[in-house]
């Protein structure tokens, strides 16, 4: 029934209408692919910034306990990446 009426609608549109009205659905299909886009984008970004900054509070957290260990700040760095100013600061 929608589709009829819609049907019954554009026929009573002049081609230049029906020419906008097709004009200004395919804007609105383009903005939306936008969006999902840039949505998607986002949401990727996000986890990756997500993943690193879990990798770094790991690598600080066995820094941590090597430390406590007593392992040398040059062994720390090179085991968990960090440099060893950071380890020193730990």
């Amino acid at each position: 029934v929608g589709k009829a009426l819609s049907e019954i609608r554009a026929s009573a549109f002049t081609d230049a209408e029906l020419a906008g009205y097709d004009k200004f659905w395919d804007q609105v299909s383009v903005e939306v692919t936008l969006y999902n886009s840039g949505e998607r984008k986002g949401r990727a970004e996000g986890l990756a910034e997500g993943r690193l900054e879990g990798e770094r509070q790991k690598a600080l957290e066995i820094a941590r306990k090597l430390k406590a260990l007593g392992q040398s700040v040059a062994e720390i760095a090179s085991l968990t990446g960090l440099s060893p100013e950071e380890v020193e600061r730990i």
